[in-house]
Order: structure tokens, then sequence, then C-alpha cells
């Protein structure tokens, strides 16, 4: 009886160790989107002033340079643009059958009774701390 009542306390205090933790990993993953947010955000403004910079160098037709930075308009190399897709020959078209398994069908019909082949229902268990 006083082992019994021992293991009860240390599973009460790993259950609160548990908890703990996942309130950590909680306020992580909280920080971890506001900082998304902000590198997303910072990331909107350099591109907008990437353009901003194209913009006013192809105005003015300028290169500037420093000591730790020189600026300069480049040729991408040239891309395809489609102008309608329907009209592309088939030997540039590849055709790609994709299979996706609904597991969710599959689990209804074998909780209706019927045996699917290659599959199986089966029960797992979870720690339910409240």
């Amino acid at each position: 009886e006083g082992l019994a009542g021992a293991w009860e306390d240390k599973a009460l205090n790993v259950a609160r160790y548990i908890r703990n933790l996942e309130a950590e990993a909680s306020a992580i993953d909280g920080a971890k989107k506001r900082m998304e947010v902000r590198a997303r955000s910072t990331a909107n403004k350099a591109s907008r002033m990437r353009d901003y910079l194209k913009t006013e160098l192809e105005k003015t037709g300028l290169q500037p340079k420093a000591p730790d930075v020189a600026v300069r308009l480049q040729n991408n190399p040239p891309s395809v643009v489609l102008d309608d897709e329907t009209r592309i020959p088939e030997n540039y078209r590849r055709t790609q059958i994709v299979s996706t398994i609904l597991k969710a069908e599959i689990a209804a019909a074998i909780k209706a009774g019927k045996e699917i082949t290659g599959a199986h229902l089966e029960q797992s268990k979870r720690l339910v701390i409240a």
C-alpha cells in the first residue's frame, strides 16, 4: 500500500512536469509564430524596397557604387510565357497520375463490417492529463 501511494505521487508529479513542458512548448510556438510574422513583414518590406530601387535605376540608368555595395541592373535569362496552354503540342506535356488512399472511407467500410484487403483498424491509447 505504501508503494502504491508513492507511485501515485510520482505519477502526479510526472503529469505536472508534462503539463509544464507542454506549456513551455506552447509559449515557444507562440514566439515562433510572432517571429514568422515579423520575418514575413521584413521580407515584404525588403521586396518592396528592391522593386522601388529597380524602378528608379531603370528610370535613371545609374549604376551607383560604394566600397561596401554596388548596384546595377542585369538581364535575366529568357523565360517561357504560355499564351494558350491548349495549343501546346503533346510532346511538350507531361501527365501525372496521383493516387490518394481514402483512409476515412476505409475506416467507415471496415466499421460497417466490410473486409478491406491490405487494411485493418488498430486501437491505440493516449495519455490524458486533466
